[in-house]
């Protein structure tokens, strides 16, 4: 059992429970529209399966860098899903398993970095509809996010409210994968999770349903594995001529990475430029364009 090793923890709380959705859209597996602007990530969830998720990288660039930093860093290794309710939100990134001395084990909160900045009125505006993925901040601390994000299982529009108990900051939405999401929102007849109370931060814990409530051990938790699929690079450029630009990058060895223009932030739609194949040193390509200003972007694929 692993309920008498979860005291004194320091994750944050869920979101304020203000009864979650009664007349919920249903899901589909149709998925949303993905932007060449969004990084995408894969959540493998133990019992449950793959969520794919796009991240607003251009609109919430500082909520998307720290997601991204728990992730790219290690520090989400071995979390798993430490909140859920039905119809509200299933909630991860603030809790790890550990193993210690001869094979023993223990649950710890994720390292904090510091608090972010909260950007509900940076870029475009995304409300905490079902499906998209938003961070959770201490009660009454908008600003005071660090490490636990949630996924909307219903349309909680409540929670962006301006103010210092709401907040919360959408920061990615779901585009595969919606019917294992819809298994994160257990039900009567949910025959792939079940919600148990072990104490402490674990009042509302999802374990796969074949376990015991009494006899609930760290293989019945749904730990997550973070696979980025697309992600965008650091970049340089520098106009060389009147009419070229050159871009380099710190390129990634043996991955594909394609280089995208657009000439103004307000044009619908990024433009491909050219694909090459990484070899890790800088990487340069020379952009011949009459447009006075551009913005470009490098993502790769692994």
């Amino acid at each position: 059992m692993i309920s008498s090793l979860i005291f004194h923890l320091s994750a944050q709380v869920p979101p304020p429970f203000d009864g979650g959705c009664t007349n919920c859209s249903p899901l589909t597996n149709a998925p949303f529209a993905l932007s060449p602007d969004d990084s995408t990530i894969d959540l493998d969830i133990r019992y449950v399966g793959t969520i794919r998720l796009a991240l607003y990288d251009r609109d919430k660039p500082a909520t998307v860098h720290n997601f991204l930093n728990y992730v790219m860093t290690g520090a989400y290794s071995n979390s798993f899903i430490h909140y859920d309710a039905t119809n509200f939100v299933c909630q991860g990134g603030g809790l790890r398993v550990i193993t210690f001395g001869s094979g023993g084990q223990a649950i710890v909160p994720v390292a904090e970095n510091p608090p972010i900045t909260n950007e509900l009125n940076t870029g475009a505006f995304f409300s905490n509809v079902r499906g998209t993925i938003a961070m959770v901040h201490y009660p009454g601390q908008p600003t005071n996010t660090t490490c636990d994000w949630f996924i909307n299982l219903a349309d909680n529009t409540n929670f962006d409210a301006p103010d210092t108990n709401h907040a919360y900051v959408v920061f990615g939405h779901v585009i595969s994968g919606l019917t294992n999401l819809d298994r994160l929102n257990p039900t009567a007849t949910n025959t792939t999770i079940k919600i148990v109370n072990l104490g402490g931060w674990l009042t509302s814990c999802p374990v796969n349903h074949a376990a015991n409530p009494s006899t609930v051990t760290y293989s019945n938790l749904l730990t997550v594995t973070y696979n980025l699929i697309t992600l965008d690079m650091e970049l340089r450029t520098q106009r060389v001529a009147t009419n070229a630009v050159l871009v380099s990058w710190q390129s990634v060895s043996n991955e594909t990475q394609t280089i995208f223009f657009k000439p103004d932030l307000l044009s619908p739609s990024w433009t491909t430029l050219w694909t090459t194949n990484g070899d890790g040193a800088t990487q340069t390509f020379l952009h011949v364009t009459n447009a006075v200003t551009g913005f470009y972007r490098v993502s790769y694929q692994p």
